[in-house]
Order: structure tokens, then sequence, then C-alpha cells
């Protein structure tokens, strides 16, 4: 379960790419102005969020710690930036928006065949008050990560002496699990399946169900769905962006499945100057994949981003230590982004600009101009 949630696709080439993006960009400091008072505050359609992250769509967390996604909906309601809930989360949409009631709720589709059920998720997302919605569009086929198959584990995986044995040098785990019911399933999901499915039944219905190639119909069908703000999530490239722009979505995540899809593709952080050149006037563009450090968020927001969606980093805060966990994981991107802002001369986010940095490509020609 550790695997699944560090690893990457194949190789994981692209996995660490998301990283070493980060070493290529230099920040360009100003000492001379007056930072005492700084503001990290940003309008995300219409709401403000007293920080330019975002908790990201991640399925079944509650494999790592039960009611996980709960515990991060409460961490981000008190540290006042939204959550996405994801289309295979553990916790209910009902159960979410009730246990966090205040937390600012988007809600993550993965589209199915069936638009009865594409219908029933959007209308349940609404009643409950999610604000936005975001599709994701970059799974048209299963993945090939290589951890994974070494571990015997997917979303179906059966109990073997292998997982017995694993489990049984993770007792804290174990004992969590067994006093919460056991293997969570997708319980979003299970409201759509009628009955009490298990959690391999949930799974199960989850892969076989699900529509793996989405097209432009096919989110012009989710637009007239939707009346609330709407994302797409996992584009990379510069004309889907504008394809999407022209269809009237509302922002688009620009995102390689941190690593996870397709091993060998591009960062988003080196797509999105020409993503924000292209279509940053008409839509919001939040990006993720990568990010671990404060530092990080403010390179993609000098770069034209306007918010970062963080996944593992918030996996590894609830599964280390519950709801205090997220919020601590969530306090450490907040300080290190007030940091960086106070280091570059910034009293808001509106004062960064490609100014405050510089790219490899740029440096390495002026120490060979020098």
């Amino acid at each position: 379960m550790f695997d699944s949630v560090d690893g990457g696709a194949e190789d994981e080439v692209t996995l660490g790419t998301n990283r070493e993006i980060f070493k290529n960009i230099g920040f360009v400091p100003r000492t001379l102005a007056d930072v005492s008072d700084r503001n990290q505050e940003v309008d995300l359609f219409g709401v403000r969020s007293r920080s330019p992250v975002i908790v990201a769509p991640m399925g079944l967390l509650g494999i790592l710690r039960p009611d996980a996604e709960i515990m991060l909906a409460r961490a981000a309601a008190a540290s006042g930036v939204p959550i996405v809930l994801a289309t295979g989360s553990s916790a209910s949409i009902e159960r979410v928006a009730e246990a966090a009631s205040t937390a600012r709720r988007w809600f993550q589709l993965y589209p199915f065949r069936d638009e009865a059920i594409n219908r029933s998720l959007l209308a349940r997302a609404a009643r409950e008050g999610y604000e936005a919605l975001v599709v994701t569009t970059d799974t048209q086929i299963a993945p090939n990560r290589d951890r994974d198959r070494r571990n015997g584990f997917s979303l179906t995986s059966r109990p073997s002496l292998r997982l017995a044995l694993d489990i049984a040098t993770r007792p804290a785990w174990f004992w969590r699990m067994a006093t919460s019911g056991g293997i969570p399933r997708f319980e979003t999901l299970a409201a759509e399946m009628g009955g009490a499915p298990s959690a391999m039944e949930t799974a199960a219905f989850f892969l076989s169900a699900r529509n793996w190639n989405v097209t432009l119909e096919g989110l012009l069908q989710i637009r007239r769905l939707w009346r609330g703000p709407l994302l797409v999530k996992g584009l990379l490239s510069v004309d889907e962006a504008r394809q999407v722009a022209d269809l009237g979505v509302d922002g688009v995540v620009l995102s390689n499945h941190g690593g996870r899809n397709l091993d060998g593709a591009v960062s988003p952080v080196e797509v999105l100057p020409s993503v924000a050149e292209a279509i940053g006037d008409r839509v919001t563009i939040l990006v993720d994949s990568g990010f671990r450090r404060g530092s990080d968020v403010v390179k993609a927001l000098a770069l034209g981003a306007k918010a970062v969606l963080l996944g593992r980093a918030m996996a590894w805060g609830v599964a280390a230590g519950g709801q205090e966990g997220a919020l601590h994981a969530l306090s450490i991107f907040r300080e290190e982004i007030d940091r960086v802002m106070a280091f570059l001369g910034c009293r808001s986010l509106a004062n960064l600009s490609r100014a405050c940095i510089r790219l490899g490509s740029e440096r390495a020609l002026r120490n060979s101009l020098v």
C-alpha cells in the first residue's frame, strides 16, 4: 500500500522529472521591499482561500487510515483551502459533507458510460454543496505500475499469505482497520450500485463501468449538467487546453497524474508557461504533480498558475498523523510559501511574476555570456 502511493509508472522517469524540474528554476530575491505584512490569500472562483493550495483528489485513502477523506476535509476547512473529493473516495459525498460542513468541497468525476450514473453523482454533489467539478481525462487505460505488479497489489487484490505476513508486521495499521469495519470500499459508488456491495464489488464496478475515453462531446454534456465551476484535469497539451477553454470550462488542472500513468510524460511545470500564455486570460490554471515544498508552489505561481493541488504530501500527512497530520502538512506549505514570499520581496501573490524566477536555460545562457 505504501508503494502504491509512493510509486509511479514503469521506470518512474516522470516521477523523478516532476521533482527535478524544480531544480532548474531559480529565485531572484528582492531585498529592498517592505514585506513586514504578507498575504497569501487567493481568489478561486469568487471565494477567497487562505493559501494557494488545494487538497487533490485521491481514491480509496481509507486504505491508509480509516476516515482519511473526512480528516483531510476537516484539515482543509481549518486551513481555509478547498479539498477535491475523488469519485473513488472511501467516504461518500454525503458523509464528507456532513462531517466537514465548513470545508470548501469540490468533486472529482471519472465519467461513466451510463449517463444516469453521471447525472446522479453530479446531482448528489450539487445537493450537498460541492462548489466545483473536476473532470479527470488522463486515464484512458489502466497504467502499468511495476511496484504494484511486484507486490501483487490492485484494486481487486485478494488476500494472500504474503499480504498476511506484511500486515502482521504493522499491528497499528491492522488494529485501526479491524476496528473500523475492515478494508474500505468505494463508498460514493456503493450508493449507485444498490444493496450493500463489498469492497471487491465496488472496485470491480469502478473499473468496468467507467468511460475510459472522455471526448470534447462528453465534456460538453457534463458542462450542460453542471452549473458551477467546471475544471478539466490531466491536460498537458496547449492545443487541448485551448479546445477546452473554447468549450466554456472555467479552469484546467495541468497534470501528469503524479507520474503514475504515462512514464516519460512531460512535467506540468514545463508546459505551464505556454498554457498560461495561450489561455491564462480566459480560464483559471491550476497545476499538480511533484509538489513537495512551498517553494515549489511559489515557482508555479510565478509561471502562471493560480494555485497548486497537493496529493502525496497530504496522503502521507493523514496516513502518519490523521487529521492533525494533514493539518500539519498544510501548515508546512503555508509557512514555506510565506517565507519565500518574504525573501522575494512580495507582500501578496499578485506581486509574483516571471521576474521573480530564472529558468535553468536562461541561467546557463547568462553564465556562458559571462
